[in-house]
């Protein structure tokens, strides 16, 4: 599906940036498949809430999104713990090179804003 490319194209791009050695290969691992599943909740999510709205009440729109929001604080709170591992075994510099890579992304989110 197309929000699998997205994910998969999103995780492969923050692969390279990270440039990691192979021993930091499994903890990468387990970051890569946290942000499948958070990406495969997200979309069923989304999905369900795309169905729904021609049908929802103003308050069950709300609730659709509190949803929603949930559900992508709930994937924060799976991610950052396998990221912080990984980070934990960074050099100095490819963890000031993640700082750069994830400052980079926030810089343009909200721009986007």
């Amino acid at each position: 599906s197309a929000s699998t490319d997205r994910i998969e194209q999103r995780i492969a791009a923050l692969h390279k940036k990270l440039h990691l050695a192979a021993d930091q290969e499994p903890l990468w691992n387990d970051v890569a498949q946290v942000m499948r599943d958070n990406g495969k909740k997200m979309s069923n999510s989304v999905s369900e809430r795309s169905a729904k709205l021609k049908t929802m009440n103003a308050v069950d729109d709300l609730r659709s999104y509190e949803m929603i929001t949930d559900e992508h604080a709930d994937g924060l709170k799976r991610l950052v713990p396998a990221f912080a591992a990984l980070y934990a075994k960074m050099t100095p510099d490819q963890q000031k090179n993640a700082d750069h890579v994830f400052g980079e992304q926030q810089r343009r989110v909200s721009r986007r804003g």
